[in-house]
């Protein structure tokens, strides 16, 4: 730079390739971070969900396979919010545009395949009981099909599973 025989001290380089490697620039995005753990839970057998997603043969559409953008301007369109969570409307098929919705916890529950709780479900209660502190044990029991005594033994930590 100093003698003249050049323009620049690396960085346009630099930004130029950025700028080549950057497909949407939304790579911190909470939409980005939901696409990311749709298409593991449905793709890579070591997630540990893999079982009840992509071992069930639930997948992404083509639409959304392999391109974020169309997953991200479908989202924008469709209800997305910061607060509610990517449900699929039938829950044996896979993550498409007339499949999916944008839920809240509550409604996520309603819309479950499981009679029986597990790990992920107990944690799911716990979870919805944060969002919602105000909801009462026997709300909690109705939305997720329970005793009030089971519900009671997920908050308190003492069970994680249903005895029938």
């Amino acid at each position: 730079i100093t003698h003249g025989f050049t323009k620049s001290c690396g960085c346009y380089k630099l930004n130029k390739l950025a700028q080549r490697s950057t497909k949407h620039g939304l790579c911190g995005h909470r939409l980005y971070n939901i696409y990311m753990l749709m298409k593991s839970r449905c793709n890579n057998k070591h997630s540990k969900r893999y079982k009840d997603y992509g071992g069930r043969s639930i997948f992404l559409c083509e639409e959304w396979k392999s391109d974020f953008m169309s997953f991200y301007n479908w989202s924008n369109k469709n209800g997305y919010k910061d607060n509610l969570s990517i449900d699929r409307i039938d829950n044996n098929k896979g993550y498409s545009p007339n499949n999916c919705r944008w839920a809240t916890v509550i409604q996520q529950a309603h819309n479950t395949r499981k009679n029986k709780l597990s790990m992920e479900l107990a944690q799911e209660i716990r979870n919805t009981k944060l969002l919602i502190p105000n909801i009462t044990l026997k709300e909690l029991s109705k939305v997720y099909n329970t005793t009030f005594t089971n519900i009671s033994m997920v908050l308190t930590n003492q069970s994680w599973t249903i005895e029938k």
